[in-house]
């Protein structure tokens, strides 16, 4: 059906869209498909349509994952963009948004321990409204509703109101009885708005789902001197206490130097509704942290980052930094570590890895990695992949890969590439002794269309079984083939 509502659409002029159909299945099947406990089979799948014509833009959804039943979510929206006139954009449906930082209102939330230290550049102030291209702004918490974005006067403004039936764990998994029952059963109202003029800001959210209520404000400003820059964020949010979140931070953007320093405090219980995003380490009662990126000559590429940050007195110290060398036009040498304790676990991984264009068609990528981790044991661990990409055409190219793994524990779990589908992130976490086989075949379609097929065999030595509870699968290997089409019109 929406092939062909597409079909009929890509005939009127100045219209432009895509089509994707991605599906995977994994070997052998799990308890819950095999014992009925799941409504649907082991397949998963994803149909996404997306539609323009001018300033307006319509996305569709379908999709499922393991387990659920077929047609588990059905998705869409619609929205508008202009470069000029009072409102900018208006989107309705399901949305994605994000309104200053994200302190006070953003949807899909990156809210979360936070990654291995700050990024070089500062936190960015945004108003988007747009319909949510993806699963995952779709499923388990979406956020559906209307909105708009504009500018008069020189004065900047965002509206968002939405009223949204979300899931109480929020994973967005409806496979067992007691998932589907509980599908949708909180019911959230929220409403948000911002304004921006000059260098300073204002947003306002306000929320109710399931008994919670909670409304949150926050202020900002930008002020640039040349290339250095000072920027901050404080927000308030208000439920069964008041909670005040921050941070400050103060940057320089240049050739070839760039670095960003920052002052921040997002204490526990601040945005656990899942709404909002903090751009620092969090939560932490209070936490400070720095992070540059240097060019030092042709062909090097350098980056440290390191934060530091207390909650209810226990510390927590991240960091990571990347070396690249590009020797020549064919090879490129590259070193990375991160490094996490936090309060109290420890946690390292280093690589050493090469990208080599050994034949004018023809890629090899190789890494070695050694991980560890501390808390009550020491654990330590290692893996060892490689992957060849071969344009064997100019429309067709295989890649294959191969890992091998062995760590004390998923503590000291090791990360290897992955032979994703375009837009996924292409990296998996292993553990255990074993190893992981990779293969995939890509192809050009006429018309700046592709078909990627792709299959994968990972094995854990000594293992009766992989996973657990309905997740469990049998024997010590899972093996998945998967498929995607996308067609641009």
């Amino acid at each position: 059906m929406t092939a062909i509502l597409l079909a009929v659409l890509a005939l009127q002029p100045g219209t432009s869209g895509d089509l994707l159909f991605r599906v995977l299945n994994r070997f052998p099947a799990c308890e819950g498909v095999l014992s009925g406990a799941y409504a649907g089979n082991g397949v998963s799948f994803l149909h996404r349509a997306r539609y323009g014509s001018g300033p307006f833009q319509a996305v569709m959804l379908m999709e499922k994952d393991r387990g659920e039943d077929w047609g588990d979510l059905v998705a869409a929206g619609a929205g508008y963009s202009s470069d000029g006139g009072s409102i900018r954009s208006a989107a309705g449906g399901w949305l994605r948004a994000s309104l200053g930082s994200g302190m006070v209102f953003s949807h899909p939330s990156g809210w979360g321990e936070g990654g291995p230290g700050l990024d070089a550049k500062p936190p960015q102030f945004r108003m988007l409204v747009a319909p949510a291209a993806s699963a995952g702004a779709c499923d388990g918490r979406p956020l559906t509703g209307a909105a708009a974005t504009g500018v008069t006067g020189g004065v900047g403004f965002a509206a968002l109101a939405a009223y949204s039936e979300i899931d109480p764990s929020g994973d967005g998994l409806h496979r067992t009885a007691s998932e589907i029952e509980a599908r949708g059963s909180v019911v959230e109202k929220a409403a948000a708005a911002r304004v921006e003029a000059g260098p300073a800001g204002a947003t306002f959210a306000c929320r109710r789902a399931g008994g919670d209520d909670r409304i949150r404000a926050g202020a900002d400003f930008r002020l640039q001197a040349g290339p250095v820059l000072l920027s901050g964020e404080a927000a308030v949010e208000s439920d069964s206490a008041r909670t005040v979140a921050w941070w400050t931070s103060v940057s320089e953007s240049s050739e070839p130097f760039r670095f960003n320093g920052m002052f921040f405090s997002c204490p526990a219980g601040y945005g656990d509704d899942d709404r909002c995003e903090f751009p620092a380490d969090s939560p932490c009662d209070a936490g400070c942290g720095a992070a540059f990126r240097w060019r030092p000559a042709a062909g090097w590429i350098s980056a440290l980052s390191l934060t530091a940050s207390t909650l209810e007195g226990e510390g927590s110290q991240r960091g990571s930094f990347y070396v690249s060398w590009r020797t020549g036009p064919t090879l490129e040498l590259t070193t990375s570590c991160r490094a996490a304790s936090i309060r109290g676990a420890e946690s390292w991984r280093w690589t050493v890895g090469s990208t080599m264009e050994a034949l004018r068609n023809a890629r090899i990528d190789a890494e070695v990695q050694l991980t560890g981790a501390a808390d009550e044991e020491t654990l330590s661990g290692g893996a060892v992949e490689a992957r060849l990409r071969w344009d064997l055409l100019r429309s067709l190219s295989v890649s294959v890969g191969a890992a091998g793994f062995s760590t004390q524990g998923y503590a000291a779990r090791a990360y290897v590439g992955e032979l994703g589908f375009p837009g996924e992130f292409a990296s998996t976490s292993v553990w255990g002794d074993g190893f992981l086989l990779q293969a995939a075949a890509a192809v050009d379609l006429p018309g700046g269309g592709g078909l990627k097929i792709r299959a994968s065999r990972m094995v854990r030595e000594g293992e009766q079984s992989l996973g657990s509870g309905l997740e469990e699968t049998d024997g010590p290997g899972r093996t998945e083939i998967g498929a995607q089409w996308e067609m641009p019109f």
